[in-house]
């Protein structure tokens, strides 16, 4: 039988450096909450560093649930023009 497909954590910019990676994968954790809850724990810096998520390249709000094969990246804040 083929185990569950993980949930990919996609760390970028500054945002790989606090967490000594660009990539993880990860149990599904059921909802983002405990994603974030889960790295935050993992990696404390989170906890003071701005970021912003999206799951499965949409931009979210809130809790989201998560299904094995998700996609989830941590974005560093950005300025354009």
């Amino acid at each position: 039988m083929p185990s569950p497909m993980p949930v990919t954590v996609l760390f970028f910019g500054s945002l790989s450096d606090v967490a000594g990676t660009d990539r993880l994968e990860l149990p599904s954790p059921g909802d983002l909450h405990a994603l974030q809850s889960g790295l935050e724990a993992r990696f404390p810096a989170l906890q003071q560093t701005p970021y912003r998520i999206t799951v499965n390249l949409e931009f979210t709000h809130g809790n989201t649930g998560l299904a094995p094969g998700d996609e989830v990246a941590l974005l560093p804040p950005y300025a354009g023009g």
